[in-house]
């Protein structure tokens, strides 16, 4: 049987400005000229980066680590919930060895055109520059598992530096054991990342209160205390057609009579019976305005097709006061899968059009594990959050007028109990995709983060945080004891979209 999984509806730029302001000067373009000139401006235009920027580390300490001080730091007003790391580390070991055994051919970084397009922009490198750093950051993988391996006692760690020349940064007690390859730079590290992932699990346990982790750039532990709240993206919108995609909208009618709004993650599969489901995030259905089964629909307003239904089984829905712990996986609703899953079609009308948009799909194989995730590498996420222009009829998911649903890229900036990526989000994308277009692997969903409303702003900080997919397959297979046994359902590629006008 052929795979009919999902693909990420990726949307690019708008192309509003070019083509209205021709329409405005009194130019009509045919069909075939408004397709042209599309791909044209595509090429050149897609993808909106999100530019960098540090956390700001607070006061400094040491712990005690087997008899030596490693060093451990603070970092306090944050707005992310607590945690216990031991969890997290736990969930891992699992996940690894899933992901290594559903490995499978990706495609090359030279059609990761959002990716490229973030680093050409952000970091002022040509295309060729940036499919080089590309190809480096789906090898690091690799030398990463290589070295762990080969040296457990004087590795620890790597990142890329992109804004020091995408270099790897390969940090080692004995970097003269780094590898010589194009690319890679050993850094001098005097702790190991043995040592320091002790010593973050020697904190957990001490401080159940507490968010720990190993900073690998800066060789340290790094313990995170503050408001144990944080912005939850949750509100409606998208459109989309089958196969059913990630990044699409599901809307949710809630008990106060409102609709609610998220995006589609990944499909996923019970390996014991061979039921599909769809994974999303959990605070989408779960929550004082969701005292009831939830039922999502596609374009609730019209022609509202159905999708999934929360399980009864309430081990697959988690809200948890902990972050990792924000998941939905869903059956379809009575009828939907055969129309979800066979390939059916619907009348696609983007609440983006008549504007021109620039659609495709990417393929996804498997996934990343959070622990093989590094600092530096170029991420993109798919989400569904939309506020519609005056007089038309779609749900709102509150993202504000002029943000772009679809795709955009970023870089991840750091690792906890969640992953944090500088990239751009809004209300609608929650439970949306996070992944590598470089390799196509999946990384999580978004559970939350900054608050922002409107258009993606260039060298905005923002920060967004998303759960990922090896933490949430762990903490549920858990929970149900292996009576599931879930697993990512491999994505095929697609054919692209293609924008109509609405009729």
């Amino acid at each position: 049987m052929p795979w009919a999984a999902p693909v990420i509806a990726a949307t690019g730029v708008v192309m509003r400005d070019t083509l209205n302001g021709l329409r405005m000067r009194g130019r009509r373009l045919s069909s075939n000229g408004e397709d042209a000139l599309r791909r044209i401006l595509g090429r050149g235009l897609a993808g909106l980066g999100v530019c960098a920027a540090a956390l700001t580390l607070a006061t400094a300490s040491t712990a005690a680590a087997g008899g030596s001080a490693v060093p451990v730091f603070e970092r306090r007003n944050i707005d992310l919930p607590l945690v216990s790391g031991g969890q997290v580390a736990s969930a891992e070991n699992q996940a690894t060895a899933t992901a290594t055994a559903a490995a499978a051919s990706a495609p090359s970084p030279t059609a990761a055109v959002n990716s490229i397009s973030y680093l050409t922009r952000r970091y002022q490198i040509t295309p060729a520059e940036a499919e080089r750093r590309l190809k480096l950051q789906v090898e690091s993988v690799a030398l990463a598992a290589q070295l762990a391996q080969q040296h457990p006692d004087d590795y620890a760690g790597m990142w890329l530096d992109q804004a020091g020349g995408g270099v790897l940064k390969v940090s080692m007690v004995r970097p003269e054991l780094v590898p010589t390859r194009p690319g890679v730079v050993a850094v001098t590290a005097k702790w190991s990342l043995r040592q320091l992932e002790s010593e973050a699990r020697r904190l957990s346990a001490a401080e159940p209160g507490a968010e720990v982790y190993v900073d690998q750039p800066s060789n340290q532990v790094t313990v995170r205390r503050g408001n144990p709240g944080f912005e939850l993206k949750c509100d409606p919108l998208h459109c989309g057609e089958a196969p059913i995609r990630g990044g699409i909208r599901i809307d949710v009618p809630r008990v106060n009579g409102t609709v609610g709004g998220c995006s589609v993650g990944y499909r996923v599969r019970s390996a014991v019976s061979g039921k599909e489901f769809l994974l999303t995030a959990g605070h989408c259905v779960l929550g004082s305005t969701h005292a009831h089964q939830d039922f999502t629909w596609h374009e609730y307003l019209g022609p509202r097709t159905p999708v999934t239904i929360e399980d009864p089984d309430i081990r697959l829905t988690e809200n948890g006061p902990d972050p990792g712990h924000d998941y939905a996986i869903m059956p379809y609703q009575a009828g939907a899968s055969g129309f979800w899953l066979g390939g059916g079609t619907v009348n696609r009308r983007s609440p983006l059009l008549p504007h021109m948009v620039n659609h495709h799909d990417l393929r996804i194989t498997g996934y990343t594990p959070m622990a093989q995730v590094q600092v530096g590498w170029v991420v993109c996420a798919s989400g569904s959050g939309y506020t519609p222009e005056p007089g038309e009829s779609y749900v709102d998911s509150g993202a504000g007028r002029g943000y772009i649903p679809g795709t955009h890229c970023g870089e991840v900036k750091g690792k906890a109990a969640m992953i944090d990526v500088e990239i751009c989000a809004r209300k609608g994308d929650s439970g949306g995709p996070l992944f590598t277009e470089a390799d196509g692997k999946a990384l999580g969903i978004l559970s939350g983060g900054d608050s922002r409303l409107g258009p993606c702003v260039a060298n905005d900080p923002e920060r967004n945080r998303y759960t990922s997919i090896s933490t949430i397959l762990a903490r549920v297979n858990a929970r149900t004891n292996g009576e599931y046994q879930f697993e990512l359902v491999p994505q095929p590629t697609a054919n692209p979209l293609t924008p109509r006008r609405r009729g």
